[in-house]
């Protein structure tokens, strides 16, 4: 399972908002991302949930959360 696809079934299985760092956890819960030989795993996601909104992708959308926080849900 590729990151992106990852990050996609964590949001369709999970309604709600969540932070990079939650979508993480969720995605590390579930094990469909083997992060052995990765860094700096949340750097990813963040940066992949970036990408989403910078491609207009009707999947994912970007919320302000309390005291600033980003969101990120699936429509």
């Amino acid at each position: 399972m590729t990151i992106k696809e990852a990050i996609l079934k964590v949001l369709e299985d999970n309604k709600g908002s969540f932070t990079y760092l939650e979508v993480l956890k969720m995605i590390d819960a579930k094990s469909y991302i083997d992060w052995k030989n990765a860094k700096t795993p949340s750097d990813t996601i963040g940066a992949q949930l970036g990408h989403f909104i910078r491609q207009n992708d009707s999947r994912v959308k970007r919320v302000k959360g309390k005291k600033g926080f980003e969101y990120y849900f699936r429509l």
